[in-house]
């Protein structure tokens, strides 16, 4: 009885499902970004924007080293970046919200600026 219940236990750890990755295991890698929406407003005006990026080769690409390395609307970049938790990401100690992670999804938030005039972006990546 015993040894069968230490092989369950030894199989159940070795067999550890995907889906059980935390999330600083599952923002690791190059992800590839697919659409990005912009919303600015300010007094008077809303501008929203969405731009299917698929074909741009946008990328952001998270290290174990807390390092990451983008490139967006044709510039190269190097931030450091701290996955607080599923829903909070910091990158360049800006906060960003964290909707989805997955193993191949990855959808992110970020909002600038003040009540009255603001900047929202929402990315959504693949991989």
């Amino acid at each position: 009885m015993f040894i069968t219940a230490c092989f369950v236990l030894l199989f159940s750890v070795a067999c550890k499902k995907n889906n059980d990755k935390s999330p600083q295991e599952l923002i690791l890698g190059k992800w590839k970004l697919d659409t990005y929406i912009t919303h600015d407003h300010s007094p008077g005006s809303d501008t929203r924007d969405t731009t299917d990026a698929s074909s741009y080769n946008y990328y952001f690409d998270f290290r174990s080293d807390e390092k990451l390395y983008t490139y967006f609307l044709g510039i190269k970049d190097t931030s450091g970046y701290k996955m607080i938790n599923a829903s909070i990401l910091l990158i360049n100690k800006d906060t960003n919200d964290v909707s989805t992670l997955t193993q191949n999804q990855f959808s992110l938030y970020y909002k600038s600026g003040n009540p009255t005039t603001y900047s929202e972006n929402w990315y959504n990546f693949i991989k």
